[in-house]
């Protein structure tokens, strides 16, 4: 909160346990202990026992979509296995250096940037073009989770295969309910190219597409003849008109819920983590999409998602997660996705970005009264013991926390368990049948047996002595050759050489892919709905 009495110059400012004072609304701001008790009294009591920090934080002002890498001190290098790449381990934001070529790179809000010196200027690095030491960089090292971060290796392979599955939720009309409030009579803005308007003096998601309302909220559609309500659950929504909304709106994860089929009694949904302001982008996930939304100021104000300033950071075994920095006296951060932004007032709303030369890369400092928390995993952060915790731990538990179907104020309009799995029955793979039959590069199949592989030969499955780590998948020429060579002779058996490298990846992407699965029956059976 910033505050100053009409007609003087001095301003204040308050996180809630401490006050600052400057002249200028743009600082600099020193500490004081002497705020106006006016100014004392305007603030609700704190929503945390937790005492202020000895040494106050300094503030740091910008005018533009920004973020701040602070170090706990001085940076701290450290070397991994190998000596190609350092990091710096007293910072929550990941921070590299390239040995060889001396390059400094950081990672925000899932883009890659590199620069000489830390003052920069830092200019964006797609993902498939870093460095390939990246890729080795040690699954289980204190870096290891920015493998998610690196395209393909095996984590963002993963993560974007995770970009593809829906959450899903039947969704029990009579209980689900929808309120928007309006600062005032409702106000449209035509979304440029498209057919749709959206509310800007809400909280809530609200579009005008023809002569009806459609609004989104936690995963849900709803629809009304009139901005102000009555809503009601959708079965049914214009998705071409909806599909056209781009990413310069705020309303563009929107596109990313779908209706699948309902009842008279139930509607069945889901959404994709492009919901969440989660995409794919060169091979690895990103947060947000990098363009800038304006925010509402009215009687009430209205943030629209951010981009940057919120030091975000993605783990494959977690999601995303923000900076501990957040909650150093100043925010209590949280999100709450009702009706897709939250509620107004959230402090994170003062942020954003946008693609293209506007977005000038980081700030760096260095401070010892900042709370870097080195404990928190974004990402850059992962011990040996999270490692071993995590492969002990069902992907399930990840997924359904992630749910907002499954959240508490969402439950009570879930349809039951046997209606939302009737409607998947279609969906479930075979049983009865055993799902270990593979293929590498170069077509040639094989079985897992045990800890080996089986190839398949005169109609029976033997033991493959020639599996093979190094051979490559032959060529478009050796692939033209042996087919000619099956049609001309039949009863030819020589076989491509298998790649064994390829079978264990095919073999260790169906494990994870079937704790996903296992996972998504959380919401309502668990199997993938298909769009018709």
């Amino acid at each position: 909160m910033v505050v100053r009495n009409q007609g003087e110059k001095t301003c204040y400012l308050s996180s809630g346990q401490l006050w600052y004072e400057s002249k200028n609304p743009l600082g600099p701001w020193s500490h004081t202990t002497s705020p106006p008790a006016e100014f004392v009294k305007m603030l609700p009591p704190p929503d945390s026992a937790e005492p202020a920090p000895k040494v106050p934080p300094e503030v740091v002002v910008a005018t533009e979509p920004t973020e701040l890498i602070a170090t706990d001190g001085k940076p701290r290098w450290k070397s991994l296995t190998g000596g190609k790449i350092l990091y710096v381990e007293n910072t929550e934001t990941p921070w590299l250096r390239q040995l060889e070529t001396g390059n400094m790179y950081v990672l925000l809000s899932g883009r890659w940037y590199r620069s000489k010196s830390a003052s920069g200027p830092w200019t964006f690095v797609r993902a498939d073009e870093l460095p390939a030491g990246f890729k080795e960089i040690p699954p289980v090292s204190d870096i290891g989770g920015l493998r998610a971060s690196v395209a393909g290796t095996d984590e963002a392979v993963e993560a974007e295969l995770d970009a593809q599955i829906p959450q899903t939720a039947a969704i029990k009309r009579s209980e689900a309910k929808l309120d928007v409030q309006y600062d005032g009579a409702p106000q449209f803005e035509n979304i440029p190219g498209t057919q749709v308007a959206y509310a800007v003096n809400t909280g809530a998601q609200v579009l005008k597409i023809g002569d009806r309302y459609y609004a989104v909220d936690n995963g849900v559609w709803f629809t009304a003849s009139a901005a102000t309500g009555p809503w009601v659950v959708a079965d049914q929504i214009p998705e071409t008109e909806i599909k056209q909304i781009p990413p310069s709106s705020p309303v563009y994860n929107t596109t990313y819920v779908t209706v699948y089929d309902s009842t008279p009694d139930v509607v069945y949904v889901g959404y994709t983590p492009g919901y969440l302001w989660s995409f794919p982008y060169y091979g690895v996930p990103v947060y947000g999409t990098g363009w800038y939304y304006p925010p509402y100021w009215g009687t009430w104000y209205y943030p629209r998602p951010p981009t940057w300033g919120l030091h975000v950071g993605y783990n494959p075994w977690t999601g995303w997660n923000f900076g501990a920095s957040w909650s150093n006296g100043f925010f209590s951060f949280g999100v709450s996705w009702g009706g897709g932004w939250g509620g107004a007032y959230r402090p994170w709303g003062c942020c954003g970005g946008w693609y293209g030369g506007g977005y000038r890369g980081p700030t760096i400092i260095n401070t010892g009264d900042i709370n870097i928390g080195n404990s928190v995993n974004i990402g850059n952060r992962e011990t040996i013991r999270n490692r071993i915790d995590r492969d002990t731990r069902l992907n399930a538990n990840r997924i359904q926390n992630r749910n907002l179907y499954n959240r508490p104020q969402n439950r009570l309009r879930n349809a039951d368990r046997a209606t939302a799995q009737r409607k998947l029955q279609q969906a479930r793979p075979a049983t009865g049948r055993a799902n270990n039959v593979y293929a590498d590069k170069s077509g040639a199949v094989a079985r897992r047996a045990g800890n080996g592989w089986e190839s398949r030969s005169d109609r029976a499955w033997k033991p493959e002595q020639r599996l093979s780590n190094q051979v490559p998948p032959p060529t478009r020429n050796q692939v033209g050759q042996q087919a000619r060579e099956r049609v001309a002779r039949p009863t030819y058996q020589a076989r491509p050489q298998m790649n064994q490298g390829d079978l264990n990846r095919a073999y260790r992407a169906r494990q994870m892919g079937t704790s996903r699965e296992m996972a998504r029956r959380g919401s309502w059976g668990g199997g993938r709905m298909r769009r018709h």
